[in-house]
């Protein structure tokens, strides 16, 4: 008997180490592969906010249709305090978001009647999910992760026992502090929060937990002035918008929802629509021999909302940034595959706990196979995903290292001049791969000692003929 009862507390403190170990490892690894990272793209955007843009102001400047105070807070800090010959804030910012992710996930999925183990390889399978690989290695992105945690957190704190004033008010506090983190992200995930509070807990609470944060989304949305980025703009041009034909944009979204659910289990497309097929089958299963608690039953609605709003939201603004649906839908492949995860995380939210019912249905034994045989699934789809984020990482890297010699060749032109008989364009791109930077811009971050004059490299010919012009 004592034997037994010393197996039994060996096995719960695996249990509670691996919320530690399997977390921290993940962040571990993230960080190892983000030493390597520059600025690019959109990010030249946020650091010309910082030199630009009063630090209050910039936190209700929108970005592309989000609200992304978070993301100009890090980059004010990174441009004002820090500089930019180093960059470790931003990849730390990165790391501490998917972390909050990873454990956000596991937690609600716990809550939900999920073993432990695998509700901690799920969250991690769609965290550092493979298919969507440019949430976790883009840092421009981080934001993204902190937005969902946020509301997953509230999800969490909806589930629990406890259910009065001040619960409602926390689940209420940490939705509205989605918001600022991304407000695309913030109202996808509401919609999951949402279903659980509606469902679960008395309309009078319901409405303390829910009205505040839709307040603050339909603030937003009416006084929202987003700079946008469309392939003919520029961040620093008059709002423009894309259009796309309906078709194209109810094309795009059901792209990226099967996609999405393929990730699930390591594929594409095909295995996507194939996973869905059987979710449902599973769901109508389920409901057949009436195995699925109310907490259960709200999660599978409130994920599977939550999942559609977020493909639909995606796909109706974003599929006229290409010129035609088949060159939008390619794009979701690595490395530009930021759109695939989101929709992936509640479709896991909603099916895993559905799964987990029917295998209780079953015997203890067959349900603890049931549990190991999921488990190991689970990491073989991590490690078949990691070619994607191998892919991603790779090309992220390659472009920072551009990005950077282009910049470091620019500060020695500014601060030293152009060759004998040439001056400097002011209107030149300095960033051959980054258009969003100016001459102005590395000036002013030269200027305000947020590089150093020693951080220039000696430039070359095709940086020379591209900044200076005959006088």
């Amino acid at each position: 008997m004592q034997a037994a009862g010393s197996r039994s507390d060996a096995v719960v403190l695996a249990r509670r180490g691996l919320w530690v170990v399997l977390p921290l490892g993940c962040a571990v690894w993230v960080l190892a592969i983000s030493t390597h990272y520059y600025p690019v793209w959109d990010e030249w955007d946020m650091v010309n906010r910082a030199t630009s843009i009063s630090p209050l102001r910039a936190l209700f400047i929108g970005f592309n249709g989000h609200m992304w105070s978070l993301a100009s807070a890090a980059y004010d800090v990174q441009v004002r305090l820090l500089g930019l010959q180093s960059n470790w804030l931003l990849p730390l910012a990165m790391v501490a978001s998917l972390a909050a992710l990873q454990l956000s996930a596991a937690a609600v999925l716990v809550r939900l009647r999920v073993p432990s183990v695998v509700a901690l390889l799920a969250a991690t399978v769609v965290t550092f999910f493979g298919p969507g690989s440019e949430e976790m290695v883009y840092q421009n992105l981080f934001p993204h992760n902190f937005a969902i945690a946020f509301s997953l957190a509230a999800a969490f704190v909806a589930l629990g026992a406890r259910r009065d004033r001040t619960t409602a008010v926390v689940v209420a506090a940490l939705s509205i502090a989605a918001l600022p983190c991304d407000s695309a992200f913030a109202l996808g995930a509401l919609f999951f929060t949402a279903t659980l509070v509606l469902v679960l807990w008395p309309f009078r609470l319901a409405v303390i937990a829910l009205v505040p944060p839709l307040v603050g989304n339909v603030v937003w949305f009416f006084f929202d002035r987003s700079q946008v980025i469309v392939p003919s703009g520029c961040p620093r041009c008059d709002l423009t918008t894309v259009a796309a034909p309906l078709g194209d944009r109810v094309g795009f979204a059901r792209a990226i929802l099967v996609r999405s659910a393929g990730g699930l289990v390591g594929g594409g497309a095909t295995a996507g629509a194939i996973v869905i097929v059987v979710g449902a089958a599973l769901v109508v299963l389920a409901v057949v021999l009436r195995c699925l608690s109310r907490p259960v039953v709200a999660g599978l609605v409130g994920g599977v909302v939550a999942a559609l709003a977020l493909a639909a939201s995606i796909g109706w603004s974003r599929a006229g940034y290409w010129p035609s649906l088949d060159e939008a839908i390619t794009a979701l492949q690595a490395p530009s595959n930021r759109y695939v995860r989101p929709a992936a995380i509640f479709l896991m939210l909603a099916i895993v706990p559905v799964a987990t019912a029917l295998a209780r249905t079953t015997s203890a034994r067959t349900a603890t196979v049931i549990g190991v045989v999921a488990s190991v699934g689970l990491v073989a789809v991590f490690v078949v995903n990691l070619g994607d984020v191998r892919e991603t990482h790779d090309f992220y890297v390659s472009w920072g290292d551009n990005v950077e010699q282009d910049f470091r060749e620019t500060v020695t032109v500014i601060t030293e001049g152009c060759p004998p008989g040439t001056r400097l364009d002011e209107h030149a791109e300095p960033l051959q791969l980054s258009f969003q930077a100016s001459v102005p811009l590395v000036r002013d971050l030269v200027d305000r000692g947020a590089v150093p004059r020693d951080f220039g490299r000696p430039p070359s010919e095709a940086t020379l003929a591209r900044l200076c012009r005959g006088s």
